[in-house]
């Protein structure tokens, strides 16, 4: 049960956690190089869940301005991935790890680098205060998950992969365009929640 939760949002809490991998993995070994993992924070705002997301700050090198969800690579002081997403989410956004409990994990994406990401989901309690890091970010949003379904997509993109081609959705949201390895992860969110 979510603390302070309703029993709407323990129902959906506990319906997408039987969906998911177990978030924590005994540490057996330390991840390959080139693993990352990124949190996808749920918030529950009215009984509805909302996904909190990031814009990258326009400095960066790699995907400056995109719309991402707090993350980044494993470390060798990370226990295991699920460590590393709320490490990573911490560093970027201030979100404390105590604020977060941890429902599972989505099996790995790989990126068109070669990065293997692995969403690690977690239900936000309370509203802890974000402030984004001016080093990684320049904004913390969120958009209501009812937005980010397959009808609202604005439209499809096609990527290759060394898995194969994939179709993945295009969401506008409050100016934001919500493409590439976000919405992918969304649109895999959307259909264990189905």
């Amino acid at each position: 049960m979510i603390s302070g939760s309703s029993p709407m949002s323990d129902s959906w809490c506990t319906h997408l956690s039987s969906q998911l991998l177990p978030a924590q993995v005994a540490r057996r070994e330390a991840p390959a190089r080139g693993q990352a993992a990124v949190l996808v924070p749920i918030l529950f705002v009215a009984d509805q869940p909302h996904v909190i997301l990031t814009r990258r700050a326009a400095h960066l090198q790699h995907h400056p301005g995109e719309i991402a969800f707090p993350g980044g690579m494993w470390e060798s002081d990370d226990i295991n991935l699920a460590q590393t997403a709320l490490r990573e989410s911490f560093e970027e956004t201030g979100m404390p790890s105590d604020a977060v409990q941890l429902l599972g994990r989505m099996k790995p994406f790989s990126t068109r680098r070669g990065v293997s990401v692995t969403p690690v989901v977690g239900v936000v309690h309370g509203t802890p205060r974000l402030t984004p890091d001016p080093a990684e970010l320049d904004l913390i949003f969120q958009v209501p998950l009812a937005q980010l379904t397959p009808e609202a997509a604005a439209r499809y993109d096609t990527f290759d992969y060394a898995e194969g081609r994939v179709r993945v959705p295009v969401f506008e949201s409050q100016g934001h365009t919500i493409w590439g390895l976000t919405a992918a992860i969304i649109a895999n969110l959307n259909s264990l929640i189905c």
